[in-house]
């Protein structure tokens, strides 16, 4: 029997064939990642070619995990079966042979080698004996030799002349030998070897047992083998019907990749097409809205526009009555347009908060003024309770703080018909600059019945609108001011009982701009009074309208005459590129969509002049496009400022302050506001008139559009813009 054949590397080292693992396989197992990128799965509407990598790679990668588990589980169940073998089988037989074996006199047999000493044939018998009363399939001793090479000494696996027999002195070379054989030598210690497959002997499972002398030293060793054929045989036989009935799942598990993947592509095609027909609709849907803001709006710059300059004019009482109701039906009209063109924009997330500086109580000032008249008109008491500790100016959007404000106020003037309706301001601290804002608005009117509370903040929700008074209205208000709140890092929430009122509680995250306390707002209204005595004329100012509609260019000629400015007008962009190339002109008013050449496209061409002139003229966008990103896409594309449509006179004043020079600015004389106060002309009229196209009494109140309320890059805060009515300011 040689080395090769007793011995063989341990299961789980050569023993174990390669497996085609995947490159880039992580240190602790499982689903490889490749070297480059992390893959992501493809959404539902991704790439199909993707998901099939995808799919394509996790099915691979699932393979060859099970198929290592099974060949893992197999080079287990071979080290378990050595184990229980040679620890209730191979260790108390080589441990009975070695017991009956006189070590001294082994020691002088492996001297001698002679046959013919009694010990060696009483010996062998012996073994024999042993071995054919158990299981073992070879029972034998070996001595060390040489340092290469042992020798057999008493072989007990089978008698003299057999084929397993292996004569006294029988050299075996040592390289090739298992551990198990070399430790047995070096610890003097029992050991077990693997299952290893011998060429001339078969499969084996082997254990050695030291031999002593009287001396204690070891002078060779018992070997006992075990056939282990058979049990390699069941373990390899387990093994392939777990190969066959994987590879069985394997065919079921492609075949439902197939439809998977069928079901996945189709379900992906739709997803896709589906995906394609809602971005049309929303496309649609934008151009829709912004068609419809220019074609409603421009018509309503006219008819506000007119309105406002005809109420300038000396005109009979009566007259002066129906104009204010063409005014106020207008007013209404925008309100509702406001209302739509807003939630269109929550709707498809492009609404956007624009924060900018404000002061505080102007912004407080302007909201309590525009519902108290139609309070008062009602019969009801005005409320307020507003903290002077909150902070004077602040950073956020106050055109939206405004008109989230309106919405609470009107509505609660809206739905009282006796009582009060107060108002109530705190602030409280928050985390470094930030403060936050509490808004309280309660009243006591016809409050909510509880069964419509879970619909209060719907869209398009109204309730008891017989008692309500049936006032004009979309039903989105609250809905758009709660969206409102919450982008501003806030909330809106009401309480109410039917029969006896209701209150509503916005919150809302604003900056600090300036700490110091705000104080009383009623000196607001002092301050308006004094500063509309204190108007600006532009007599040397030049300044160019650029619109393709005649009533348009009225408006907005009658709105600068009190400014006493040099207007140029013009009916298109092609006009106004040319009028700017040939002269020098203070600000420009241009007008967005326009025949020949568009606003958007005059704007670049004349930024692409060669004149500096050119490049620095400030553009104001001057457009009935109100939906929301309009203004941003404004400002990419050259404009400086916008003003939407409907004007509004205070947001014109605040915008001429802005971009004309402040070197052609001058103030009123004081002899002049007396001339005007004693004999109001239209130019005096205008300059001392009502600004905003808000008619104080309305029940719909429209609400400013936030784009233009802000005017950077340099933040005009509100308190800087003109008064509102001077009946307003006796608040």
């Amino acid at each position: 029997m040689t080395a090769s054949q007793r011995s063989v590397p341990e299961a789980g080292k050569s023993a174990v064939p390669p497996t085609d693992a995947p490159e880039h396989a992580p240190p602790g197992g499982g689903m490889p990642e490749p070297a480059s990128r992390t893959r992501e799965a493809p959404s539902a509407n991704g790439d199909p070619q993707a998901l099939r990598r995808y799919l394509f790679l996790f099915f691979t990668t699932f393979i060859t995990v099970i198929f290592v588990v099974i060949i893992f589980n197999t080079m287990r169940q071979f080290d378990d079966v050595t184990l229980l073998v040679n620890s209730r089988m191979g260790l108390p037989l080589a441990q009975r042979a070695a017991a009956l074996i006189d070590g001294d006199a082994f020691e002088k047999l492996a001297r001698t080698l002679d046959p013919q000493d009694p010990f060696y044939e009483e010996t062998r018998l012996k073994l024999l004996r042993i071995k054919q009363e158990s299981a073992c399939l070879y029972l034998y001793t070996m001595a060390p030799y040489t340092a290469n090479v042992h020798l057999f000494i008493i072989d007990g696996s089978a008698e003299p002349g057999d084929e397993a027999f292996s004569p006294l002195g029988s050299e075996e070379p040592l390289y090739g030998y298992d551990d198990a054989y070399f430790r047995t030598f070096a610890t003097k210690e029992p050991q077990f070897s693997k299952i290893h497959s011998q060429i001339t002997w078969g499969v084996l499972i082997s254990t050695y047992v030291p031999i002593f002398n009287s001396s204690g030293d070891m002078v060779g060793i018992v070997g006992c083998d075990f056939d282990a054929s058979d049990i390699r045989n069941r373990i390899f036989f387990h093994t392939f019907r777990q190969m066959l009935l994987l590879c069985l799942f394997l065919l079921i598990g492609f075949y439902l990749y197939r439809l998977l993947l069928g079901a996945v592509t189709r379900q992906n095609l739709m997803l896709q097409e589906m995906h394609d027909k809602a971005l049309a609709a929303s496309e649609a849907k934008n151009a829709f809205l912004t068609r419809t803001s220019h074609e409603i709006r421009t018509p309503m710059n006219a008819i506000i526009g007119m309105s406002e300059l005809a109420q300038r004019e000396a005109c009979p009482p009566e007259a002066l009555e129906y104009i204010a109701g063409i005014r106020n039906a207008g007013a209404n009209l925008l309100g509702i347009i406001n209302d739509i063109l807003d939630f269109a924009g929550i709707e498809s997330g492009t609404l956007r908060i624009h924060p900018a500086p404000y002061e505080t109580a102007s912004l407080l000032y302007d909201a309590l003024a525009v519902t108290r008249i139609r309070a008062e008109e009602k019969s009801l008491t005005p409320l307020r309770d507003i903290s002077p500790d909150i902070p004077r100016s602040m950073v956020g959007d106050a055109g939206r703080i405004r008109q989230i404000l309106l919405n609470l106020l009107s509505n609660a003037v809206k739905y009282t018909d006796a009582g009060f309706v107060k108002f109530t301001a705190r602030a409280t601290p928050g985390a470094g600059d930030e403060v936050r804002l509490t808004f309280v608005v309660e009243d006591s009117g016809i409050g909510i019945k509880e069964v419509d509370m879970p619909r209060l903040f719907g869209e398009f929700a109204r309730f008891d609108e017989k008692r309500g008074g049936g006032t004009e209205s979309t039903g989105l208000g609250l809905s758009i001011a709660r969206s409102l709140c919450r982008a501003m890092g806030g909330d809106i929430t009401a309480r109410s009982e039917y029969g006896k009122g209701s209150v509503f509680t916005a919150e809302l995250t604003q900056t600090v701009y300036d700490r110091r306390p705000m104080g009383d707002i009623s000196g607001t209204a002092a301050k308006r009074a004094e500063r509309q005595q204190a108007g600006f004329i532009a007599p040397e100012a030049e300044l160019l309208v650029v619109d393709d509609l005649p009533a348009n260019l009225l408006v907005a000629e009658g709105l600068l005459a009190p400014y006493r400015v040099r207007v140029t007008a013009c009916a298109n962009g092609r006009e106004a590129v040319d009028l700017v190339r040939a002269r020098s002109f203070d600000l420009v008013l241009m007008d967005h969509m326009m025949p020949v050449m568009d606003g958007v496209e005059a704007t670049r061409a004349v930024r692409a002049q060669s004149e500096e002139r050119c490049r620095t003229v400030p553009v104001v966008a001057l457009t009935a496009n109100a939906v929301s990103g309009m203004r941003e896409m404004f400002l990419a594309n050259g404009f400086n400022d916008f003003l939407a449509k409907p004007i509004d006179v205070r947001e014109l004043d605040a915008v001429l302050a802005r971009w004309i020079p402040a070197g052609k600015r001058r103030e009123v004389p004081p002899e002049q506001d007396a001339a005007s106060a004693a004999d109001p002309g239209p130019a005096a009229a205008r300059s001392r008139s009502d600004p905003g196209p808000i008619a104080a009494g309305e029940d719909s109140l429209p609400q400013p559009r936030p784009e233009a309320e802000r005017e950077c890059p340099d933040p005009t805060p509100a308190e800087s813009l003109p008064s509102p009515r001077k009946h307003d300011a006796e608040m």
